[in-house]
C-alpha cells in the first residue's frame, strides 16, 4: 500500500488593497459673510446719523437766521402799545406812543391848497444830532379834505399836485396800495436827496366824498431815518380800526 501523502490544501487569498484615507485638502475655510455684513449695517447707520444731524443743524441755522431777521430790535417807546395814546373821531381811530406830545386842533394850514383842520403832535429824541426844529417825529391826522368829484385816492393826490417832487425836486414820492381794516388805501412814502430810508409816510383813508391823511414826518438824519422808519409807522397803522 502505497503511503499516501495528504499535501495541504492551499487557500488563496488575493492581497487586500491597502487603505488610503482621502488627502485632507489645504485650502482654507471659507471665512463667514456676518462680520461683513455687521460692519455695513454699523457704516450705514452712522452715515444715516451724520446726514440727520447735518440736516437739523442747518435747519437750526436757518430758523436763527429768519428770528434774527423778523426780531429786530425797535425803539423803546415802541415795545408794547398797552399805554399808548388814542386818537378817535367819528371816522376812524387808532393808537400812538405815549413819547410824542398830545394830537391838539391846529389852525388852519396856511398858504397851501390842503386849508383843512389838522391835529399835530411831535417828539424830539433827547440824543438827535441835527435835523428840524424842535422836533424829531411830526405827525399828523389832516382833514376831512373833500373829494366831491369822487376820484381814486390817486387820482386825487394827482389832481391835488401831491404826487410830483418836492422841495426843489431832491423828493421822490412813492404810491402803494395797501389794506388796512379790510378797507384799500394809498401808503406814500417819500425819500429826500441823500437818503436811502424815506422820511415821509402819508397814509390815505377815504369815508365818502372824504380823504383823510395820516401825516408822519422824520426831520433828522440817515440814523434816525432808520431808526424811526418804516417798521415804526407800521405799528401805530396796525392799531388803526374804522368806526363801525
Amino acid at each position: 500500500m502505497e503511503n499516501d501523502q495528504t499535501q495541504p490544501i492551499q487557500t488563496l487569498t488575493s492581497p487586500l488593497p491597502p487603505i488610503t484615507t482621502p488627502p485632507i485638502s489645504s485650502l482654507p475655510p471659507k471665512p463667514s459673510q456676518l462680520p461683513l455684513v455687521i460692519l455695513s449695517l454699523i457704516s450705514l447707520i452712522f452715515l444715516s446719523g451724520m446726514v440727520y444731524f447735518y440736516v437739523q443743524v442747518q435747519s437750526l441755522r436757518k430758523t436763527a437766521t429768519t428770528t434774527t431777521r423778523n426780531t429786530q430790535p425797535t425803539p423803546s417807546p415802541m415795545t408794547t402799545n398797552s399805554n399808548w395814546k388814542q386818537f378817535k373821531n367819528n371816522v376812524f381811530e387808532f393808537k400812538y406812543p405815549p413819547m410824542f406830545s398830545d394830537l391838539i386842533l391846529k389852525d388852519k394850514e396856511f398858504g397851501s391848497k390842503m386849508t383843512e383842520d389838522f391835529y399835530e403832535a411831535t417828539y424830539l429824541d433827547p440824543n438827535q444830532t441835527g435835523g428840524g426844529p424842535g422836533y424829531t417825529l411830526m405827525f399828523r391826522v389832516i382833514g376831512p379834505s373833500t373829494n366831491p368829484k369822487g376820484l381814486s385816492i390817486n387820482n386825487w393826490l394827482a389832481d391835488q399836485g401831491l404826487n410830483s417832487e418836492g422841495y426843489g425836486g431832491d423828493f421822490t414820492r412813492t404810491n402803494n396800495e395797501v389794506v388796512i381794516d379790510s378797507q384799500s388805501t394809498i401808503l406814500q412814502t417819500g425819500i429826500g436827496k441823500g437818503f436811502t430810508e424815506p422820511t415821509e409816510y402819508n397814509l390815505y383813508v377815504t369815508s365818502g366824498n372824504n380823504i383823510y391823511t395820516l401825516s408822519y414826518t422824520i426831520q433828522s438824519n440817515e440814523e434816525g431815518a432808520r431808526k424811526y422808519g418804516g417798521n415804526f409807522f407800521d405799528q401805530i397803522t396796525s392799531t388803526f380800526k374804522f368806526a363801525n
